[in-house]
């Protein structure tokens, strides 16, 4: 097998040294022999590393890779690592260094592989947390829907959410790979939440998020990493991995420190062109049995516990491992060993810091979640103390119009005409001042047209600045100062002035501008607004819906005030505000609140009725 072995090594010597190609792995073995040769192991396009092989197959078959590991002044019988001058630490100090960055490569690759392979488990895991999750919103919402007494129109809930369904998880945004390690990282290194910093006053939510790792704990579960790296390296995931790299140091050694005069090689002629020369040679008396045992005898002793003890004499071996794969797991991908990995010089602060990593992330994420959920929570603040001051000020309106308008026939007419004309002057005497219509109001012609946008003479379109101008000019919501006669509509009700008996602007002209031109009344149901928002307190439409179902049942009562009294209900349980398809009862069961709708509605209808039979109306 040896043999094999270095027959192997001559043909990929041959290979290396060819004109073409030796300048490439020239390069290679001078990167490194520099102070930081994990720098140069990367993939990219100016190191090439595509697997760590490449490094190891350099060190193996050139002269270059060779001498790295020859001890001038040292004795060649004991370990990678062992010197009796201190002309030697050079020496030693850079193999040290070279072993390092090497077994922390490899196992950086082969940690790659590894979590690659656990990615389908951990995503079916993340599927049915995910399913459990989105049952859990679903349920919630069909209960809010419930509740609010209409059809769930959203199946994931996410109108519906509470700030405790907001979570942010450390590994949104990562890739598989990067889920897994981060996962078996926190467990392997017995980290939790008790950990943390606490999160104080939601003040000082966005001022904690500022923290650098070194402001969290790096105490971590010895025992469970050591467990779990044993675990990890026991899975050969790639072709080179840190027991290869044992193997071919301890084989580059062994050629650098056997003694080739056995052969008649010289003293300082390279060990591989002393290979060449012995594999090369026709002497059929050519025994290469002393280089074959002398190789033999090294290998046996090659393992990781022992070069870890020659690399880092005084660190404890299971120290180094867990550091290889602590360090593996969090870089693993080519951006992360982007300018080398950390030197493990100081196994135990490579492990410390990715652990105080791991808590840095996790607290971050903790932060962003409670910065959501406290947005959650102050939407909802500022919604629902706007619609308590809606509500207050609704209540205090609907004292002032209690029950409905008052109605009014034609007999009414010249009593109307002179309260109205009593209302409108004592009015101007409380403003002090006096106003009349203007010429164009009196007009009948600028009452029969309105006003007409500009249009641009070039392009034939309405000119947006002009249009806004005369908008604003027509929408004055300001009541009309001058004398505006009542007007009563086929309901009963008059068309610019509130009907409601307890109001005290009871027969009052609420008319602009726009709505003598337009028709429109837009000034006095500006002032009844407060009984339709935040919650619907009156029925638009009732007396033209009551006036056709009197006509219908002028002698049935009953039948009149159940069929009002349906319009009534649906009506009010179908609208809310100015919006449509949506109920204006949030709060509550949607069951109380259709009964209670249900006893006014009918008083109102009876109300209706017997006015409607009072005045004489809709005859």
């Amino acid at each position: 097998m040896i043999q094999n072995t270095l027959e192997i090594l001559y043909t990929i010597r041959k290979d290396m040294t060819r004109k073409s190609k030796f300048k490439y792995w020239s390069s290679m073995i001078h990167k490194l022999k520099g102070k930081s040769p994990g720098k140069c192991l990367t993939e990219s396009k100016d190191d090439d590393i595509a697997s760590v092989c490449k490094p190891l197959a350099a060190m193996l078959c050139l002269d270059e890779g060779i001498r790295m590991f020859k001890r001038e002044n040292s004795g060649k019988s004991g370990g990678m690592m062992d010197v009796d001058d201190e002309k030697d630490m050079g020496v030693v100090s850079r193999i040290k260094k070279l072993a390092l960055a090497l077994m922390a490569e490899a196992s950086s690759r082969e940690s790659r592989a590894w979590l690659k392979n656990k990615v389908p488990e951990f995503e079916r895991l993340e599927a049915a947390m995910k399913e459990k999750e989105r049952k859990e919103r679903k349920d919630y919402a069909e209960k809010q829907a419930k509740e609010r007494g209409r059809s769930n129109q959203n199946p994931d809930g996410k109108l519906f959410l509470e700030p405790e369904h907001a979570i942010i998880r450390p590994t949104d945004g990562l890739t598989g790979p990067e889920k897994v390690a981060h996962r078996v990282l926190w467990r392997a290194l017995g980290l939790d939440d008790k950990s943390l910093p606490k999160l104080e006053a939601t003040s000082d939510i966005k001022r904690d998020s500022k923290k650098k790792p070194t402001d969290f704990s790096c105490v971590y579960a010895e025992d469970k990493a050591l467990k779990q790296a044993k675990r990890f390296f026991s899975s050969d995931m790639t072709n080179c991995n840190v027991r290869t790299v044992c193997a071919v140091l301890t084989f580059a050694q062994a050629l650098e420190d056997f003694d080739w005069s056995t052969y008649g090689m010289p003293d300082d002629q390279p060990p591989l062109v002393s290979l060449t020369s012995l594999l090369e040679s026709q002497d059929p008396s050519l025994d290469l049995w002393h280089l074959f045992d002398f190789i033999h005898q090294r290998m046996k002793t090659a393992k990781i516990s022992k070069l870890v003890k020659s690399i880092c004499p005084g660190v404890p071996v299971s120290l180094v491992q867990t550091a290889l794969f602590v360090q593996g797991a969090w870089a693993h991908t080519s951006k992360t060993r982007t300018g080398g990995l950390p030197s493990l010089g100081d196994p135990r602060a490579a492990v410390e810091h990715v652990a105080q990593l791991l808590r840095q992330r996790v607290y971050e994420a903790k932060v962003q979640t409670a910065l959501w959920q406290q947005k959650i929570v102050n939407d909802r603040l500022k919604k629902s103390s706007r619609r308590g001051r809606l509500v207050i000020e609704q209540k205090e309106f609907e004292s002032c119009h209690e029950g409905l308008p008052r109605t009014f026939t034609v007999k009414d007419m010249d009593l109307l005409l002179k309260i109205t004309r009593i209302r409108h002057e004592k009015d101007q005497k409380t403003l002090g001042k006096e106003k009349v219509l203007d010429e164009n109001l009196d007009s009948k012609k600028s009452l029969a047209k309105p006003l007409k946008d500009k249009k641009d003479a070039k392009t034939g379109k309405k000119d947006k600045k002009d249009s806004k101008t005369e908008k604003k000019q027509m929408d004055v919501y300001a009541p009309v100062c001058g004398y505006i006669p009542p007007q009563i509509l086929m309901t009963g009700l008059l068309k610019h002035r509130c009907c409601w008996v307890s109001c005290p602007d009871y027969l009052k002209c609420f008319a602009t501008k726009r709505d003598l031109i337009h028709g429109t009344r837009v000034g006095l149901f500006r002032h009844i607004s407060k009984l339709f928002h935040p919650e619907r307190k009156y029925v638009q439409g009732l007396h033209k819906v009551s006036i056709a179902a009197f006509r219908r049942h002028r002698n049935s009562k009953t039948n009149f005030v159940r069929e009002v009294a349906e319009y009534y209900v649906k009506t009010l349980m179908e609208k809310s505000g100015s919006g449509k398809g949506r109920t204006g009862y949030s709060f509550g069961e949607a069951s109380i609140a259709e009964n209670g709708l249900k006893a006014r509605a009918r008083e109102h209808a009876g109300l209706l009725h017997d006015e409607f039979m009072r005045s004489g109306a809709a005859i």
